[in-house]
Parts: structure tokens; C-alpha cells; sequence
């Protein structure tokens, strides 16, 4: 995903390859309100719910992804990896 206007596509390509959630929890941002997302999300027929924006009492998501940026970039200054190389690391951490 290139920027926020190809959520719906990335979407779409979650759906497919992943499968089906029973409901997505979304954090109510520009790019999940778009009639584009939901068209998608009703095709599939999953439920959507949203949960306060910026409130990490809801938003576990926020704060794990934090926390595994974090862990990973300590991780690679310890072993003097490029930090470009995060995501190749991140398979085999």
C-alpha cells in the first residue's frame, strides 16, 4: 500500500488471500470511512465496528505495532543490521 487512497484495494487483497474476519475493528480513519471500503466490506459481508480514534485504552493494535517497531530496531542496532532491511528481519526475528 502505497498511501491511504489504496486501502480499499489493500483491502480487497487482505479478503482474498487472508480470508474472511467476522467484523473489522477500525479506528474510524479518513480511509476506512470511504464508500469504497464499505462497498467491500458489505460484498464480503463483514461486520464493521469503529473504536475511538487515538485512544490506546481501545486500540491495542496502535500500541503492539509500537511495541514490535521498537523491539525490532533495538534488535538490529544490536546486531548492526541496515534498518532498510526491517522487513526481511522481521520474518526471521
Amino acid at each position: 500500500m502505497k498511501g491511504r487512497g489504496d486501502a480499499p484495494s489493500a483491502l480487497r487483497r487482505f479478503l482474498d488471500e487472508v480470508g474472511l474476519p467476522s467484523k473489522m475493528v477500525s479506528d474510524n480513519a479518513s480511509e476506512v470511512r470511504s464508500a469504497k471500503w464499505k462497498e467491500i466490506l458489505n460484498e464480503f459481508g463483514v461486520r464493521e465496528r469503529s473504536i475511538e480514534s487515538y485512544s490506546p485504552h481501545s486500540n491495542y493494535a496502535e500500541n503492539t505495532v509500537k511495541v514490535v517497531k521498537f523491539s525490532m530496531v533495538k534488535l538490529m542496532e544490536g546486531r548492526g543490521i541496515p534498518i532498510e532491511l526491517w522487513d526481511y528481519v522481521i520474518v526471521y526475528a
